[in-house]
């Protein structure tokens, strides 16, 4: 039989321990050095992954299973992807067609738009 002391002791290690872990805040930095997560995600940072409670799989970025087709799509940050896949890889929103075609800034806007899902607030100004 344990004395009660020591059971006492070891019961409040353990809550101390296990609060100490939960309630732990990690600062991040906010450095580009990218990391694919073990769930598959691509993080900016290993601080970002881990404060997610995600291991890290390598460095990197992830790769992304995209299949091979040819249909090109304007990314938002001005780069001609092969496929829409490619661009949601890089995480950026995007618009049918190259970026060569694109012939106004406001298809930049709705390409930006379409990545962060926010209404359309612009207007006619002409």
């Amino acid at each position: 039989m344990v004395p009660r002391g020591i059971a006492v002791f070891w019961a409040v290690v353990l809550v101390v321990v296990r609060t100490s872990f939960c309630s732990e805040q990690i600062a991040c930095t906010a450095d580009y050095s990218p990391v694919c997560g073990r769930n598959d995600r691509t993080y900016d940072n290993e601080c970002l992954a881990r404060s997610a409670g995600v291991g890290v799989a390598h460095e990197g970025k992830c790769k992304c299973a995209c299949p091979e087709n040819m249909h090109p799509v304007c990314g938002s940050n001005g780069v001609t992807y092969d496929n829409a896949c490619l661009a949601k890889c890089d995480l950026v929103g995007f618009r049918p067609g190259s970026c060569d075609s694109m012939d106004t800034l406001e298809n930049v806007h709705k390409a930006i738009l379409t990545l962060r899902h926010i209404p359309d607030l612009s207007y006619d100004t002409s």
